[in-house]
């Protein structure tokens, strides 16, 4: 994720999300991790292609998810 930030479509005027990096580790074990509402299901949400991001970008091998079937 580069520079994500979110806002669920009910609420767009409230930013879930804030200018988001996440760049998981090669060849390792990556957890999201946080206190309850930190925001780890709308990450989940994300990476799943549930929502596009409101800004930003969510990658996977360097190219867009929203590229991707």
């Amino acid at each position: 994720m580069r520079d994500v930030t979110f806002s669920y479509p009910s609420n767009p005027d409230k930013k879930i999300l804030k200018k988001i990096n996440i760049k998981p580790l090669k060849n390792k074990f990556n957890a999201i991790v946080g206190v309850t509402g930190s925001g780890k299901s709308t990450v989940t949400q994300l990476l799943m292609k549930f929502y596009p991001p409101s800004e930003g970008e969510v990658l996977l091998g360097g190219r867009s998810i929203l590229e991707i079937d």
